[in-house]
């Protein structure tokens, strides 16, 4: 949930001060507030939080978890940080429906946390609709099933599986693993087709949504992204016309869409150094690739010698020097670490 958001939700005394940390803490391109005072916004997604975890907690123990495996898995849950006391993973207690409860749990952490504030008030069916139709989460819903069912067809027509239920809920499990940076495993995925394969490392580019856990760029970049750059292509025909970029139905101001532009950018170079980087200690280019893309969108799990089965002890100190500096911006968010870098920023 954020260290700085916890601060803010328990020193009220922060005052004015406490709405400019929040926004450095709260990823995405534009920070939500639900209420006049960030503190009570931070309060009310922490209780959200703890309630979301607890509900994991008791539905994990009554899917057969005893109560450790069922809070240390919660809380790798929630927090889509992926990490399991057991060496195989969620694969490891060979259950299907523990597997599905803990899909349910990383979708809802995958989502914008403020979007589930409302359905628990008197707003109800307001909250709901808004839930619906909030295109962030459509798009994240749409890739999740699109690309499941994609993947499965690939590892289905190569024969990976006999029993389609078992590939479909590996493929749907990955999927949503992935793409949230969670990293749990029920498969081992290096051993997949290489569609497949190629397209779990381009889920760990895009990540979850605004405002969650997950790590990535985030969708809600993405597409600014996306139809800022067809925005230029129309204008290089229309020079004269003036189009904003809408995300849903706001106009997002140029500022921000300019905020996002930049930080794609320096996302991509940071990665495509970070691959440099790791391929100057021998390290060959698909592992190299897959673990820069991997810390840098706090994944865990890449390919070939960092895949499911595998870790990353084999890497030189340096590399593992340049790893931690990729996580570290890749939870950051890029631009204070980016600003560490900046002459004018010492400067000043």
């Amino acid at each position: 949930m954020g260290i700085i958001v916890l601060f803010v939700a328990l020193l009220p005394e922060l005052g004015s001060g406490a709405r400019f940390v929040y926004k450095l803490e709260v990823p995405g391109p534009t920070a939500k507030t639900l209420h006049p005072h960030v503190h009570d916004t931070a309060l009310v997604l922490w209780k959200l939080y703890v309630a979301l975890t607890l509900a994991e907690v008791a539905a994990l123990k009554l899917a057969g978890m005893d109560f450790y495996d069922a809070f240390t898995h919660s809380f790798s849950t929630l927090s889509t940080g992926g990490f399991s006391p057991r060496n195989d993973s969620i694969g490891a207690f060979q259950s299907p429906l523990i597997e599905m409860i803990i899909i349910v749990f990383i979708v809802l952490a995958g989502a914008n946390f403020s979007l589930y504030i409302p359905l628990g008030t008197h707003r109800f069916r307001k909250g709901l609709r808004s839930l619906v139709a909030d295109r962030e989460l459509r798009i994240f819903v749409f890739l999740i099933a699109g690309l499941s069912c994609l993947i499965f067809l690939s590892v289905w027509t190569a024969g990976i599986y006999e029993n389609a239920f078992r590939g479909l809920l590996d493929s749907l499990f990955q999927t949503v693993s992935i793409l949230t940076g969670t990293g749990f495993g029920t498969a081992n995925f290096d051993q997949w087709p290489n569609l497949s394969r190629l397209l779990l490392v381009a889920l760990m580019f895009i990540g979850g949504c605004a405002g969650s856990t997950t790590g990535g760029m985030k969708i809600m970049r993405v597409v600014i992204g996306w139809k800022s750059a067809l925005r230029e292509v129309r204008m290089m025909f229309s020079p004269n016309s003036i189009v904003a970029v809408f995300a849903g139905r706001s106009a997002v101001p140029e500022s921000v869409v300019s905020s996002v532009t930049a930080f794609l950018f320096l996302y991509i170079v940071a990665w495509a150094l970070g691959t440099a980087a790791l391929t100057l200690g021998g390290t060959d280019l698909e592992t190299s690739a897959s673990a820069s893309i991997a810390v840098l969108s706090n994944v865990g799990p890449g390919l070939g010698l960092v895949g499911s089965t595998g870790n990353y002890a084999f890497f030189e100190w340096w590399q593992k020097l340049v790893m931690v500096l990729l996580m570290l911006l890749g939870r950051l968010e890029v631009y204070p670490i980016a600003a560490l870098f900046s002459i004018a920023f010492w400067r000043r």
